[in-house]
């Protein structure tokens, strides 16, 4: 029944409804349990006590329970501590004899628990009345039904010879051009702000071979950046060219032996994959790499109930 876009409780815990003389049609009244009326709110609730008769004398109450507007809800709202408490519940079980029988028995509170004798029923039901969940996974099964075609990892290795070298390669040459036109520019620069010239000394040196003096020569007089009249070319502009000669030389080793050591120690992200891969090799790779390793299964979903076995334990 309905009252006040209210459902009416057939036990009329939450609207009492009552007639008077003369008038078919009948009264209703809302309940309130103390400051809370059901008018308001489904949830209100007051303690729950054993009466004498139809009075109103209250002979015990029960800790813990609660009566209120609907049954369920003040069932959800009660707890379970008056069955905790030995004399509590004998004196509950005293008024249910007269009426009901009952073969009950105290709850044991030295029981291990995660719940709380003054927990709610409503927290209790909440975690399906489970203890504790005992659930057995296995992978083995679960890997055999998803049969993964390939595993990609990602990992971080320093560059090898073949990439050194295609490196290098590709550099040279802008290297070289780079440093031709800097430096002659840079020797130029650098003689021409001296004040005086420099005096140099000859010195002459025996060699014991003359292939070491040959060679020393040539280097000394080695030249990359010829004038295009060389017969009209001072000694002051031949020396230039030479010294150009020398500090692109050096330059060029330098920064060629920058770049190698750059290269070989600079580390570069690998994405590899490995097919078909077995239980152990999975393994293995996740150890290693389980931040990145993805093994998509061959199967859009799998029954839990392969792999997954659950046992569990009920609140007493």
């Amino acid at each position: 029944m309905i009252a006040a876009n209210v459902l009416m409780s057939v036990l009329q815990t939450n609207v009492y409804m009552y007639t008077q003389s003369g008038n078919p049609f009948p009264f209703t009244v809302f309940k309130s349990y103390g400051n809370c009326s059901c008018s308001i709110s489904a949830e209100c609730i007051g303690s729950s006590a054993f009466y004498n008769g139809l009075g109103s004398t209250v002979l015990s109450f029960v800790r813990g329970m609660y009566i209120g507007c609907y049954v369920l809800e003040a069932l959800l709202q009660s707890s379970l501590e008056c069955f905790y408490d030995p004399i509590c519940f004998n004196s509950v079980m005293s008024y249910l004899n007269s009426t009901v029988i009952w073969n009950g028995t105290v709850m044991n509170r030295t029981t291990p628990s995660r719940f709380l004798t003054t927990s709610t029923v409503g927290d209790i039901l909440d975690e399906l009345m489970i203890e504790i969940w005992n659930w057995t996974l296995k992978f083995d099964d679960y890997f055999a039904q998803c049969r993964p075609i390939a595993c990609s990892y990602t990992v971080k290795a320093r560059n090898d010879a073949i990439y050194i070298m295609t490196i290098l390669i590709g550099l040279v040459g802008g290297l070289v051009t780079a440093l031709k036109l800097a430096v002659p520019n840079l020797v130029n620069f650098t003689r021409k702000k001296k004040e005086q010239q420099l005096k140099f000394r000859s010195t002459n040196r025996q060699s014991t071979s003359m292939i070491l003096r040959a060679g020393f020569q040539y280097l000394r007089n080695f030249n990359l950046f010829p004038s295009n009249s060389p017969t009209t070319i001072d000694s002051r502009t031949m020396k230039d060219q030479i010294i150009s000669t020398h500090l692109f030389i050096l330059s060029f080793c330098l920064s060629l032996a920058i770049l190698i050591v750059y290269t070989s120690l600079a580390t570069a992200t690998k994405t590899l994959t490995l097919k078909q891969p077995t239980n152990d090799q999975y393994a293995q790779l996740y150890d290693k790499y389980q931040a990145s390793i993805t093994c998509p299964c061959t199967q859009i979903s799998i029954d839990y109930g392969i792999f997954i076995h659950v046992n569990y334990t009920l609140h007493q």
